[in-house]
């Protein structure tokens, strides 16, 4: 319920100062709203992430060194089946997907390394210590 409030209280904002700037060239108006939408997007996973505590889990130990499903479940004291559910809703996201490793063992990486540096700069804000998220950086 916050989050859709706050998602349409931005697009007011967004579209206000849109309507405010009717003299700018078009190309300007059409970068803005792919950014702002960008941002938008972003915001909405980071909120979605944040929320829920198996997400967040994941996603605080991807961006730092790849894992296989197993030990991921390891890492984060979670069954197998919760850990993959995670990664699925990861990869719907397009935040991770799964690769071939060694012995064509599945790895769960980063999509990108775009990706990854955006799952660091939100790791490093959820997590001002490695306490806090049950992990070394």
């Amino acid at each position: 319920m916050f989050r859709m409030g706050f998602v349409l209280a931005l697009a007011v904002l967004y579209a206000v100062n849109t309507a405010s700037a009717k003299s700018l060239p078009s190309d300007t108006k059409d970068d803005g709203l792919v950014a702002f939408s960008s941002w938008l997007n972003d915001v909405e996973l980071a909120l979605q992430i944040s929320t829920d505590p198996v997400l967040r889990s994941v996603v605080c130990r991807i961006p730092f060194t790849n894992f296989t499903p197993g030990t991921l479940a390891k890492a984060t004291h979670l069954s197998r089946g919760r850990v993959m559910q995670a990664v699925s809703k990861l990869m719907d996201m397009g935040l991770v997907k799964i690769v071939s490793g060694d012995k064509g063992r599945p790895i769960v990486v980063p999509a990108s390394d775009e990706i990854r540096q955006k799952l660091r700069r939100w790791v490093y804000d959820w997590c001002t210590t490695d306490n806090e998220c049950e992990v070394a950086r």
